[in-house]
């Protein structure tokens, strides 16, 4: 299969934005990022378009010549992609001449090429290029090149190597006597150490030197250590026999040692604990009027406290107190150096990095340079791109632009030295990251009205009142209130009522919340089955299917419930899930509720889910559990709701995938699994290179879409080869098949090794409430059912683990030379089962290969609810739908328009033949009006459900519109239908402008609303609702289609209501 020569749908979508933004470089960035895994090759010509757009970006060029130059790293260097590579570094500086990083990157790949002409040209044009603040930096790179061999240390190491005692203590102590730095990085105390050694150990050979004076300088050179010296003078002393040498003066040794005892108690102190961030502060006070030591002792203190080790205050207080040391001496260029530093150190609170930036901007702006501060401030609040393969990122900073200090900062200095338009990109990208606190929001408020912008003004006071709640919103309420009187007085009284009242039904919303919770405790147990209908239709109105939900599940585990009330709420619950597409929600819910007796209203209920949604394996996993229930007059192990509906399948490529990563991992065994994945999207050519084993063995093919019984249906092939494999999977791929009743395409299909084997084990391992149960076989395969007595099976209860003693009734017949290698897999297997949340795990069957346990068909099921703590561990895993179950064109059309918008828009088709369709903003009235038709008997003529919320742009409306009219006139048939554009009372939303979109799709789509005899009924409440509703009446009259329009005065169910007498009463 050839390579395509066209983008991915991915890549039109961001080569739009570039094209819409050609002068965003963000737009760029991102292509490169959602590129990252791809060859350097397809990424060339991103790089090249964006660099040619943006040739002064310093971070495109990076990471531009950092990739080129991971290209090269394993290559000699008389390749001529070496060549290609100076070219490189030559365009980048004709922008980046003034970055000392891009030089040091070219001169370090010319000094690996030995190209030793050019290399000392290049240095001289860094030179030349560079402020002199920055010339330390490519002197140090030069040193390396240059590197001559008379270097003092070496000289040193060659002469104590010869024994050549004087000589190599005179080169030492001269180099000491001056400034000196290390080129192996070993510190001035080290090397004095050193010399103390060779004057000490070797006092004979060093005669002719005036150890005593170069010793008393060493006092005078470290006066916090001057014991070691004393001692090592005196040792000196008495090598040589010069006893009278030893009687120094101790009264005037004692009376320094007292002035220094402050200075040497806290280096015990540092020693003891060289992380404690108090004493460093508290040595540089020692030194107080001597500059010099003070600043020896910041860069030591620095370089020594471990930030994760550090005790007492944070150690970016070191650095902020170093660079302010500086500052007061006037030194700006080493200050900012310290604190660039300083924002590259990964603190253990992200709160540290964001003071240093802080601290840092003040400085720029005491000394009035607001520009640097201003970019100094927009770099640090940038998003991180952690995708980017040549960025490693500490924590911390991944974490910095999220910091509300960082943002609070940011805020106040554009206010202050800034722009109004920065200003407000500042504060909208708080509320974006959602950091924003009520203070942030009233200040975003003041601003914007200070400036005439009070419409925006009150929109922010909106978007607050959305994110807090009390008592955290009443300031934001009390101001938005009193700002909007007093601008507008008396000429807005109908919405300033609004406001009043949405002010007054949000408190009221949470006190009924809290009386209905305080019913359910109080009220008798055979009166809770309505109390939690009321409380579940109240909680679906205001806070959607979420809250519901757990309503939902907290009545139907609760104790106080009898079992027949339970079980309607069971099928409420169920009926609600089937409503909005949840059709493995509504499955486990029926299975749950299929434990209690006299549950034959359950079984009807879910039979009918079962012949409109099923495919094989859920109808045969309904039937087994009817089986279990009514046949062996056992019940099945409760479970709870929440656990039912957790189990989510995966297909046999992933479940084989995670078994094989893992086993290693808990045994330390490899299991030789082998298997690919094909689908669409797949290039065989590349597959083959990344996996040679596929063109070097037989192999079996099979499709991996969660349906049984594939080889009985021919979709199984064996001991083939890659060529013949390829023509099994084109014949097939994206073609429609049957299985037990449902239809859908064959979209993925698993490749493995044929593996030739004599004996078939089968192994199940499935969770419930108490524990796990397992079974095992030694006649697995296809004829499992036929064997099923010949299955043993046995429980670990919850928490517990699988010992041997547990183990042992399933292997207890398997042959000596056998059993201890199954009971081994069995137990890491059912390890691995627990480790990985899996909820069940069949293999059937899986044999012995060379003695080692293989495994040839596999089935799995996870807890997706575990997928926060586990989603390392999974990796990429995909849970996809049930087969036969696909998106329509339609349903992918609007949820790619989900995808790209802040607000959310869901379209399920349910019937494409049906005669009520809805259009409903909100999602808890959108399950309402859903609810309200199946519950009125007409579920079957349910077209769709739809929802829109979050304040969708009117273009966005009006595409979404477009399909839902589109679906509910398709194929006219001369009965009539009914479109119920519908919602709850809106807080703020602007009900008005919504209709907008709705209104023009309406006037496009008029002939196909006339065809298909469409009447239409609106009922919507909320901001503005009655000029949106004037529009809809007039709309009716304008393109001659029958429009009901209803205010909050008429009930969301009784809309539903009319519906279904409209198109009962035409029939």
């Amino acid at each position: 299969m050839a390579k395509t020569m066209y983008p991915s749908s991915e890549d039109l979508i961001h080569e739009k934005l570039v094209k819409r933004n050609p002068n965003c470089l963000q737009s760029r960035w991102s292509y490169l990022i959602s590129k990252s895994h791809s060859p350097f090759n397809e990424r060339l010509a991103i790089y090249e378009r964006a660099l040619k757009a943006h040739p002064d970006s310093y971070m495109l060029w990076e990471a531009y010549l950092g990739e080129r130059l991971d290209l090269v790293k394993d290559l000699d260097v008389t390749y001529p992609q070496y060549e290609t590579l100076n070219d490189a570094f030559e365009r980048s500086l004709v922008t980046m001449h003034q970055m000392p990083t891009i030089w040091l990157m070219y001169l370090e790949t010319l000094t690996a090429q030995k190209l030793i002409t050019r290399t000392h040209e290049t240095f001289d044009r860094a030179f030349s290029a560079l402020h002199v603040t920055q010339h330390g930096r490519i002197w140090e790179a030069y040193l390396v090149f240059y590197d001559p061999v008379t270097h003092a240390e070496d000289f040193v190491e060659i002469l104590l190597k010869y024994g050549r005692w004087k000589e190599a203590a005179e080169n030492l102590a001269t180099v000491l006597s001056g400034e000196f730095q290390s080129r192996k990085v070993k510190s001035v105390y080290s090397l004095w150490m050193d010399l103390l050694d060779v004057l000490v150990h070797h006092a004979d050979d060093v005669s002719g030197l005036d150890v005593d004076g170069i010793i008393r300088r060493g006092i005078g050179k470290f006066i916090d250590e001057v014991g070691v010296f004393w001692t090592s003078l005196a040792d000196y002393y008495m090598r040589k026999k010069m006893v009278e040498k030893m009687d120094l003066d101790d009264e005037e040794e004692e009376e320094e040692l007292m002035k220094r005892r402050p200075v040497l108690a806290n280096s015990v102190l540092l020693r003891q604990n060289p992380h404690n961030v108090e004493q460093w502060h508290h040595r540089v006070k020692l030194f107080e009027g001597d500059a010099e030591k003070q600043i020896l002792t910041y860069t030591e203190a620095v370089s020594t406290v471990d930030p994760m080790k550090a005790v007492g205050e944070s150690p970016h207080t070191l650095f902020v107190a170093f660079a302010k040391l500086y500052e007061s001496h006037n030194d700006l260029v080493n200050a900012r150096m310290v604190l660039e530093k300083a924002v590259q150190v990964n603190y253990k609170d992200g709160d540290h990095m964001a003071c240093v930036w802080c601290e840092w901007a003040e400085m720029e702006v005491r000394h009035k340079n607001f520009k640097g501060a201003l970019e100094m401030m927009r770099s640090a609040t940038a998003a991180p791109w952690p995708e980017a393969p040549w960025i490693e990122p500490e924590q911390v900073h991944m974490e910095l632009y999220k910091s509300l200090r960082l943002w609070s900062f940011y805020v106040d200095l554009e206010k202050s030295v800034g722009t109004l338009e920065a200003t407000r990109d500042a504060y909208e990208r708080i509320l974006e990251l959602r950091i924003a606190t009520p203070l942030i929001i009233l200040n975003y408020g003041k601003l914007l009205e200070e400036n005439d912008y009070f419409e925006e003004a009150f929109k922010v006071y909106e978007r607050g009142v959305n994110m807090f709640k009390y008592p955290q919103v009443k300031d934001i309420w009390v101001t938005y209130l009193t700002r909007f009187v007093e601008i507008y007085g008396k000429t807005k009284v109908e919405r300033a009522r609004e406001l009043f009242d949405n002010v007054v039904s949000s408190d009221e919303t949470k006190r009924a919340m809290e009386i209905y919770k305080e019913a359910m405790r109080k009220v008798a147990d055979e009166k809770k089955l309505k109390m939690y209908e009321m409380y579940i239709v109240r909680a679906a109105e205001l806070f959607g299917v979420k809250e519901t939900r757990e309503i939902f599940k907290e009545a139907v585990e609760s104790s106080g419930v009898s079992e027949d009330d339970v079980k309607m709420m069971c099928i409420m619950f169920a009926e609600m899930e089937r409503s909005v597409g949840e059709i493995d929600r509504a499955r486990g819910i029926y299975r749950y509720a299929s434990q209690f007796e006299d549950s034959q209203v359950v079984w009807e209920k879910w039979h009918e889910l079962e012949t409109e949604h099923s495919n094989e394996d859920t109808y045969r996993d309904m039937l087994s559990v009817k089986q279990t229930v009514s046949g062996s007059g056992l019940r099945p192990v409760k479970k709870s709701r929440s656990e039912e509906m957790a189990r989510k399948k995966i297909r046999e490529y992933d479940s084989k995938r995670l078994v094989k990563e893992h086993f290693k991992r808990l045994s330390g065994k490899e299991l030789p699994i082998r298997s690919v994945q094909i689908n669409q999207e797949t290039d065989l050519n590349e597959l083959v290179e990344k996996e040679p084993w596929l063109s070097s063995e037989k192999l079996v093919v099979k499709p991996d879409m969660l349906f049984g019984k594939r080889g009985k249906s021919g979709l199984v092939a064996l001991k083939l080869d890659f060529a013949e494999v390829a023509t099994f999977v084109k014949d097939r791929l994206g073609k429609e098949v049957e299985m037990s009743g449902c239809k859908g395409p064959i979209t993925t299909f698993i490749v493995e090794p044929f593996v030739p084997h004599n004996e078939e084990f089968y192994l199940n391992i499935v969770s419930d409430r108490l524990g796990c149960s397992i079974s095992f076989s030694e006649c697995g395969g296809i004829d499992i059912e036929e064997n099923w007595d010949k299955v043993k099976t046995i429980s670990v209860p919850t928490g517990s683990s699988l010992t041997p003693e547990i183990c042992a009734p399933l292997v207890a017949t398997l042959p000596l030379e056998i059993k201890g290698e199954l009971e081994d897999f069995i137990q890491v297997i059912f390890t691995l089962f627990q480790d990985l949340d899996f909820t069940f795990l069949e293999m059937n069957p899986f044999a012995l290969v060379d003695g080692k346990p293989y495994p040839l068909d596999m089935r799995g099921e996870l807890d997706d609810t575990a997928a926060f703590k586990n989603f390392k561990k999974w990796g990429d895993i995909e849970f996809p739908m049930p087969f036969g179950r696909v998106m329509s064109p339609t349903e992918s059309f609007i949820h790619g328009l989900d995808e790209k918008t802040s607000a959310s828009l869901k379209f399920t088709v349910l019937n494409p033949k049906g005669r009520i369709w809805t259009m409903v903003a909100g999602g808890g009235a959108s399950v309402i009006y859903a609810d309200t038709v199946g519950d009125l008997g007409y579920a079957s003529e349910l077209g769709n459900y739809a929802e829109y919320s979050g304040a969708p742009k009117e273009d966005e409306v009006l595409q979404y519109a477009r399909v839902v009219i589109d679906c509910a006139t398709a194929n006219p048939d001369g009965k009539t239908r009914a479109l119920v554009i519908g919602g709850g009372i809106a807080n703020f939303t602007d009900v008005a402008a919504t209709f907008n979109g709705i209104i023009r799709a309406l006037k496009e789509k008029e002939a196909k609303l006339k065809a298909a005899r469409m009447h239409i009924y609106v009922r919507r409440g909320g901001p503005n609702y009655q000029k949106g509703l004037a529009k809809m009446r007039s709309l009716g009259d304008e393109i001659g289609v029958p429009i009901e329009v209803y205010g909050p005065e008429a009930t969301m169910t009784g809309i539903c209501k009319e519906a279904i007498e409209y198109i009962t009463a035409a029939a």
